[in-house]
């Protein structure tokens, strides 16, 4: 085993300060790293030395987005961050070379560019595990359209549909496709996880996972085989969950798996491919280091509050200071409410802490009338928390 695969091809100048690296998902000796002088490509990944990098590609701008396939194998879709939102094929990427051109995926320019000196960070790609046509594309800037999703990758002149739905104007950090249902999606964001039950255009609908923390969220992953998914947070550690696979509870339960010993970020997931159990996690901190469990599911889990079902708000839509919550799970509890703006991720009131009682039914008068727009009220008690969703008109 190799002290250091370091790319001795690039410096710290020719990368994004969290740089994209990925393994191919069929191959786990093939590594992919971003730069902005191209994509770079190892193929012994377990056995070289840093002599062992390729240039993959000619691509100019910096790269900061990745996604490999597994069905057709050997593609490599890229996402860059720059004026131009065009995503690129590299077929036959085990083999191209620094001479090879990828191939625009965008050539009507049906994304969006960044504009006149302006840049769009494309955040994620990610790659339906049964089919390499479908693509969720994920944008982290504010003021544009963050969600991209195609069916027809390969087909040379793909049709792109905006699915950012309803989602607030929030950057999106990652984005992943459910690998039974390629309908569902998950995507990580400034407000935590959320997730919908239909990528159906403009249609779409987001809703925040409701015992996820809402923290500023920065990557997920998935394990296919199992359905088991992580998320890194910032400032929160990694949290864990398991998928539906029939697709229909796709509020899923999430679990923090730490570590909680250690200050910083958690910025980084790698499900280790060498492993065929799928346990090894290799998870990297922003002044934690980089931290690895081999058994991922024998963690035990850290104390969390749990997600409380059945929580409803009324009148919603909001006219007015006032407002009801039916609390039922949390009686006998005592709860603090926080609304957060959908449109800007801010918490604009803290109401204050009450005991629910009686039916369960509690009243909430904000000293202000809200602006019009959405909001997420989250309740949390010792024990529970909840996130509903609230239009103010």
């Amino acid at each position: 085993m190799p002290d250091t695969i370091t790319n001795k091809n690039i410096d710290s100048d020719n990368l994004l300060f969290i740089n994209p690296i990925e393994i191919d998902p069929v191959n786990p000796e093939y590594m992919y790293q971003a730069s902005n002088v191209g994509l770079w490509r190892i193929d012994s990944a377990s056995t070289t030395d840093s002599t062992g990098w390729e240039k993959a590609c000619v691509l100019g701008g910096t790269i900061s987005a990745i996604g490999v396939s597994t069905e057709p194998p050997g593609l490599v879709f890229i996402g860059r961050y720059t004026a131009n939102t065009e995503i690129f094929l590299l077929a036959d990427a085990a083999n191209v070379d620094n001479t090879s051109t990828p191939f625009g995926l965008d050539p009507d320019n049906q994304i969006p560019d960044g504009g006149f000196g302006g840049s769009i960070y494309c955040s994620s790609i990610s790659v339906d595990v049964n089919d390499a046509n479908h693509l969720l594309v994920s944008y982290n800037n504010y003021g544009v359209i963050s969600l991209w999703e195609t069916k027809d990758a390969l087909s040379g002149s793909p049709t792109w549909t905006a699915v950012e739905g309803d989602l607030p104007n929030i950057p999106v950090n990652w984005a992943v496709l459910h690998p039974d249902q390629p309908q569902v999606a998950y995507i990580a964001t400034e407000l935590g996880v959320f997730y919908t039950d239909l990528l159906d255009g403009d249609n779409t609908e987001w809703k925040p996972c409701s015992n996820f923390p809402v923290v500023r969220t920065d990557m997920i992953r998935i394990r296919p085989a199992d359905g088991a998914i992580v998320a890194a947070t910032h400032g929160r550690g990694m949290w864990e969950a398991t998928l539906d696979a029939s697709g229909s509870n796709n509020d899923i339960t999430w679990y923090e798996r730490g570590p909680t010993n250690v200050g910083g970020r958690t910025r980084a997931i790698m499900i280790d491919p060498n492993d065929p159990t799928g346990k090894t996690i290799w998870s990297g901190s922003v002044s934690g280091g980089l931290w690895k469990t081999t058994d991922i599911d024998g963690i035990t889990q850290v104390a969390h509050q749990g997600a409380a079902s059945g929580v409803k708000l009324y009148p919603n839509p909001v006219n007015g200071s006032t407002f009801f919550a039916d609390l039922q799970p949390f009686l006998g509890q005592r709860i603090q409410t926080t609304i957060i703006s959908m449109a800007t991720g801010q918490v604009v009131a803290v109401l204050p802490a009450v005991t629910v009682a009686g039916n369960g039914t509690v009243p909430f008068r904000m000293q202000q009338d809200l602006p019009p727009g959405q909001y997420m009220v989250q309740f949390r008690s010792a024990t529970l928390q909840s996130v509903a969703k609230m239009l103010v008109l």
